[in-house]
């Protein structure tokens, strides 16, 4: 009987740990990590205010430039197909402030990313697994991040959060604790006999 409730003990803290632990270290099937990697004042304000320095972009004079640099990665296991951004509506990011401009971009797209208003919208298009995308924007004042996705059976996590890395971790310590508990209840039950 002993032997019964062991092994059942064991299957079921053995399928828990399993559980765990793949969480921990397989992605999830179409995961998609935003990450700003910089956000700064194109120059400093007290130049602007003294009149030293003038920043235009097409003759309109800017009050308050600023950088974003941010990126999106495909962290997930498959590609995210164009057809999974639902009613083909795109990945949005928006920041809060006018985009001026897209100064850069890296990272194989199919489109042209083009901003409208304080929005920059990204797809549909198919992006591959591990493929990267980087932009830097140019704005008229400070840029705070939001994004907004409408894409099926896809996370899209900000990737700068340090909560997905704890996570992550969590998970496998509590998988590694379920596995060593199955283990401890097999070699005990052997040890008993």
């Amino acid at each position: 009987m002993v032997d019964i409730i062991a092994l059942v003990c064991t299957l079921i803290l053995g399928t828990i740990g399993i559980y765990y632990a793949r969480e921990a270290i397989l992605p999830p099937k179409r995961q998609l990590s935003y990450r700003m990697l910089s956000r700064a004042p194109l120059i400093n304000q007290g130049s602007i205010s003294s009149g030293q320095i003038i920043v235009t972009h097409n003759g309109v004079v800017l009050q308050n430039p600023h950088v974003l640099v941010v990126s999106l990665t495909n962290t997930g296991r498959h590609e995210v197909a164009s057809d999974y951004f639902d009613q083909g509506r795109p990945l949005t990011f928006e920041l809060s402030t006018p985009v001026i401009d897209l100064t850069s971009m890296t990272g194989r797209t199919l489109k042209i990313l083009r901003p409208e208003g304080t929005v920059i919208p990204f797809g549909p298009e198919l992006i591959k697994r591990r493929q990267v995308v980087t932009f830097t924007a140019l704005t008229e004042g400070e840029p705070r991040l939001a994004v907004h996705d409408y894409i099926i059976d896809t996370k899209v996590i900000d990737g700068s959060t340090r909560a997905v890395q704890r996570r992550r971790v969590l998970m496998g310590l509590v998988g590694a604790a379920f596995l060593i508990a199955a283990t401890a209840v097999t070699i005990a039950v052997f040890v008993l006999q």
